[in-house]
């Protein structure tokens, strides 16, 4: 079972050894956009953590995303591929950035995937809500599907219309 470990932790192996075994399982665009830890290897979880086959299975891996949930799940896939010695890190990029600690920025200007979400299900409830008055009452009933939507994603911590977006080019630079 992994172990969880917090962002002291983790920035004192990374002092102690810079070539700390490091995984960054957020999507590209959080990566870029929040900025990243220096010496960590992004592999999004949606590509079922392709980059397993970079690190080395007897050393510590510490696996980072936004919060700590993606984490867990990474854990569990490098665990059944054999490594030895997994580590968490609570509370991932919020935490390490609330800790004030230092970070590597890229810049792309891509909004995360949870904004792109917000972004497009307020775009569509508005656009069911002007096309229903406007054209057809039938366009109404495009808000309830989006909000069974929104309730299925926080009830299974998974995200449909996030998967979506995620495959979209500017999402997969």
């Amino acid at each position: 079972m992994a172990k969880a470990v917090n962002v002291e932790e983790l920035n004192a192996a990374l002092t102690a050894e810079p070539k700390t075994q490091l995984l960054d399982v957020r999507e590209s665009s959080e990566f870029t956009q929040d900025g990243s830890v220096l010496g960590s290897i992004l592999a999004p979880l949606s590509t079922d953590v392709a980059a397993a086959g970079l690190f080395d299975a007897q050393k510590p891996v510490y696996i980072l995303c936004r919060s700590g949930a993606r984490s867990q799940k990474a854990a569990f896939l490098l665990e059944g591929r054999g490594f030895a010695d997994v580590r968490v890190v609570e509370g991932g990029m919020q935490a390490w950035m609330a800790a004030g600690y230092p970070l590597v920025r890229t810049g792309s200007g891509v909004w995360a995937i949870e904004r792109q979400v917000r972004f497009t299900v307020g775009v569509l409830l508005l656009a069911s809500f002007v096309l229903g008055r406007a054209a057809h009452p039938v366009f109404f009933s495009l808000a309830p599907l989006l909000g069974a939507g929104l309730l299925y994603s926080a009830l299974s911590d998974t995200c449909g219309m996030g998967t979506v977006l995620m495959k979209l080019p500017w999402n997969r630079r």
